[in-house]
């Protein structure tokens, strides 16, 4: 078969700027470590501040490759998970139906990894979810127990005639009443 020439684009978010740099060159290193992949140029930007973040920087990896296999292909786009990638060479591709039946397997046992992967990290959530709201019921229930916020329950709650519509409650009444105090005359 013929090498398969492709062109990716590898993205990277995270901090401080030297380390997310640093990282996508060492994720470009290891895949031209992988077989079937013969890494031919690579260029690395600078990191920049991420659109609408503080302090999160993102930077990119322009990269052309070589692929000795179709397999090759669908492994830079199953582990790497480039935000583009275009086979530049050949322009057509004749594939045995083996070679085919290989690379679904590939695709299918990481749709399962990642499934799986999914439902742990949403199990674990909800667990956590459960775990605050009985952490929150049980210092509410320590906050009233240790008279955090104290009720006399012993003596019943003073009769009060609730104001008309329209009028102020008797004890505002009687403080907007009072005439200040110290007031000097002109």
């Amino acid at each position: 078969m013929e090498a398969i020439h492709i062109r990716f684009v590898l993205e990277i978010l995270g901090r401080p700027p030297e380390h997310i740099k640093e990282a996508l060159e060492k994720l470009i290193e290891n895949m031209s470590k992988e077989k079937d992949i013969k890494i031919l140029s690579k260029v690395v930007h600078e990191p920049v501040i991420a659109k609408d973040a503080k302090d999160l920087f993102t930077t990119f990896a322009e990269v052309e490759a070589e692929l000795a296999t179709v397999g090759a292909y669908f492994s830079i786009i199953f582990s790497y998970f480039p935000s583009n990638i275009e086979i530049i060479s050949p322009t057509e591709l004749k594939l045995q139906a083996q070679t085919l039946n290989e690379v679904g397997g590939v695709a299918i046992n990481k749709i399962h990894e990642y499934e799986a992967i999914t439902k742990t990290l949403i199990g674990q959530n909800q667990i956590l979810a459960r775990r605050m709201q009985e952490i929150d019921a049980k210092f509410l229930k320590e906050s009233f127990e240790k008279k955090l916020v104290q009720f006399d329950t012993s003596q019943p709650a003073p009769a009060t005639n609730p104001p008309a519509p329209g009028q102020a409650p008797a004890v505002l009444k009687e403080s907007m009443e009072q005439k200040p105090k110290n007031k000097k005359k002109k």
